[in-house]
């Protein structure tokens, strides 16, 4: 007689094929019999409640889901399956990597890359929980669970990472909104993504705080800090180990200093590195250049098998070479890997200083005539220039220009610095609108500067084209 759990992957593996008929994927039956013999050997090894054989069916069965998208084949263990089903939640859990769209995820939780966690905190009927993570030296994935003594609905905002010392540790987040949020038993589930500055590694003992906001009975998303019921957030602190052994030996380095040309511009790839939840590439930009390179757009890391690694952020080391971060190749170890795209913002290099007198409101440089000034007010101490950018492709609607560098100096060689008054901060964006316009507005502290003001350009709208592909591996 067939096993039950055995019935409902056979029926989840149809579902899940019918949906995928697009993708190529191993064969069904070699598949299939993998999870099978997960599961044959789970029962073998120990005998567990029902509930829980239940929950390794169904993890074993969402993660070939995701794995069966990617077109490869990974064996489930039976003992993880066994460990992650104690984890409340944990099919939602899986769901969430899966609608990540970050393949270097969906394939470590396949190899069983997860830690569980489980630990709580909140406050005044909102509570946080770290479920489980994801963690190397440079990324730390966080699954959370949220509930609420009243069972209205909640978001996360201002995560920050700390040491367990409460040192506050650079990084950068991505935590979505309350729309991204999965619904599972009137609990909300979602994860944080923190990526660790340059240089800054992930420490075996963590404080995360963060802000928990409920929200209005409307369930609209609000980004007020008022959206509480009593018009303040809680603040949440939950302090976890991380068993960095785990990935303390998990890193590839390929040293490649191979170079290409994209508009006479001479772009050398130095080398990669590769963890288990990302792969990061040194770029360095020739010094002969007749252009700035800023920064490549579309890059693409592809493999052998055509499977193309997304990029996740980029990190200006200097103005003359920049760290790509790609989805993590790690744990699948393709025979080549490839970078390819066809264009890169750059802009002439002498062309790189924007000239304006602020005593008189007058732009007397700018790198060409998408670059207007917007016009100047006094706020307090300080004094406010507007720049625009007129007449942008679509394809820099989406992107949001820091159009000038922070330093600048007066007409006597005297170096200053943009401002930042209050919380508005430097270079902030005050819209983009429907005709292609885009503003940005900047501060200075009221004083009399020798006139006319020198500011380098930091990134601008300006591109070079033409088509390379790299063997990097």
């Amino acid at each position: 007689m067939r096993d039950e759990g055995i019935s409902k992957v056979d029926d989840v593996l149809r579902e899940s094929g019918e949906r995928l008929q697009a993708v190529s994927v191993p064969a069904g039956e070699a598949l299939n019999d993998s999870i099978r013999r997960g599961i044959t050997k789970a029962k073998q090894e120990q005998r567990v409640r029902r509930d829980r054989r239940k929950g390794f069916v169904w993890i074993a069965a969402s993660v070939c889901m995701l794995i069966m998208a990617l077109g490869i084949t990974v064996r489930v263990s039976p003992v993880w399956a066994a460990a992650l089903g104690e984890l409340p939640g944990l099919r939602t859990l899986v769901a969430l990597v899966g609608k990540s769209s970050d393949q270097g995820l969906q394939v470590a939780v396949a190899h069983e890359y997860m830690q569980p966690v489980g630990v709580s905190g909140g406050k005044d009927g909102l509570s946080f929980t770290v479920d489980g993570i994801l963690a190397d030296a440079g990324r730390l994935v966080v699954f959370y669970s949220l509930r609420s003594e009243t069972g209205g609905k909640m978001r996360v905002t201002n995560p920050q990472v700390l040491d367990g010392a409460g040192i506050s540790l650079q990084a950068s987040y991505s935590y979505g909104d309350a729309h991204s949020l999965q619904e599972d038993g009137g609990v909300q589930r979602g994860m944080i993504d923190i990526h660790m500055a340059q240089g800054v590694l992930l420490p075996d003992e963590i404080r995360l705080r963060m802000d928990l906001v409920a929200m209005p009975e409307d369930h609209a998303p609000s980004w007020s800090r008022s959206a509480s019921a009593d018009g303040e957030p809680r603040t949440a602190e939950v302090q976890f180990g991380i068993d960095t052994s785990r990935f303390a030996e998990q890193k590839r380095e390929l040293e490649i200093n191979r170079s290409f040309e994209v508009d006479g511009q001479r772009i050398t790839v130095v080398k990669a590195t590769v963890t288990p939840l990302r792969a990061d590439v040194l770029l360095k930009y020739d010094e002969a250049n007749t252009k700035q390179i800023f920064s490549p757009v579309g890059m693409q890391l592809t493999d052998n098998e055509g499977r193309q690694w997304r990029e996740m952020g980029l990190s200006s080391l200097s103005n003359d070479s920049d760290l790509i971060q790609f989805e993590s190749t790690y744990f699948l170890k393709p025979s080549a890997l490839y970078l390819e795209g066809g264009m890169f913002r750059a802009l002439d290099k002498e062309d790189m200083t924007v000239v304006m007198r602020t005593d008189t409101g007058e732009l007397l440089r700018a790198p060409d005539s998408k670059l207007t000034f917007g016009g100047m007010s006094r706020e307090g101490d300080y004094t406010k220039l507007v720049f625009r950018l007129e007449g942008l492709a679509e394809k820099d609607l989406v992107v949001g220009y820091n159009i000038l560098d922070h330093r600048f100096q007066d007409a006597e060689g005297r170096p200053y610095q943009l401002a930042a008054p209050d919380e508005a901060g430097q270079g902030t964006i005050s819209g983009i609108s429907s005709d292609g316009i885009q503003s940005r507005f900047y501060y200075l502290k009221n004083a009399t500067y020798a006139q006319p003001l020198t500011f380098r350009v930091n990134e601008y709208p300006s591109y070079i084209e033409e088509a390379y592909r790299l063997q990097i591996q």
